[in-house]
């Protein structure tokens, strides 16, 4: 997960605190978008929304980033469901699903974990927040007290446009400015010169093997 730096919502408190926290700016689109009609579902992980839902990450993703495969996704959402622990939410605009977000929770946090709209069409104003605003709804009935966004550039490159998660932390910082940044991860290579033939090649060919195979970019 490309989270070594997130942003944390607090959502305790009454509804109007959680989102008087928002700024003024997103509290206006998610009001917007809820005055043009479009509307924001949770529903069951079937095969047929776990399509639609996969579908419009194909079109999230398309010259962006890889995703992995249908069944992990599928499998992924259906799991957690079952256990209590997820839950999908789709946004329709005139009975079309256009957006569509996967949200976690684990004790008292919850988790921003797939988010994907059509590229086809142009989205209403606020669509997006007023997903989001429907994850963290769904979130604090399940007791959650922090919402994290998972994964934003780091606090120091927040206005750098290439950073890979540029687009996505603009999004996330409508709602909060406040970025965590952890340590990250480091391996420590017992055997460096092994190591070192690892990253240089066995790495590179494990992962084009597992794309070309498996379609997944994780081998």
């Amino acid at each position: 997960m490309p989270n070594e730096s997130t942003i944390l919502l607090n959502i305790s408190g009454d509804e109007s605190d959680v989102i008087g926290r928002f700024s003024g700016s997103t509290r206006t689109k998610i009001r917007k978008a809820d005055r043009s009609g479009f509307t924001a579902r949770r529903v069951e992980a079937t095969e047929a929304n776990c399509r639609i839902m996969y579908s419009l990450l194909r079109e999230t993703s398309e010259g962006r980033f890889q995703l992995r495969p249908y069944e992990y996704y599928r499998g992924f959402w259906q799991t957690f469901e079952k256990t209590g622990r997820g839950q999908l939410v789709l946004g329709y605009a005139d009975s079309e699903p256009i957006a569509g977000m996967f949200g976690t929770v684990f004790g008292h946090t919850s988790g921003y974990k797939d988010g994907a709209s059509t590229r086809r069409l142009r989205l209403p104003v606020g669509a997006m927040y007023r997903m989001q605003w429907e994850l963290i709804l769904w979130a604090r009935e399940h007791g959650a007290t922090v919402h994290d966004l998972i994964g934003t550039p780091p606090s120091d490159r927040l206005d750098d446009v290439t950073h890979p998660l540029y687009g996505v932390g603009q999004y996330k910082l409508r709602l909060s400015k406040a970025v965590t940044d952890y340590v990250g991860v480091w391996d420590l290579a017992l055997r460096a010169g092994p190591a070192r033939v690892w990253y240089r090649w066995g790495e590179p060919v494990a992962r084009r093997l597992s794309l070309k195979f498996h379609k997944d970019p994780y081998y």
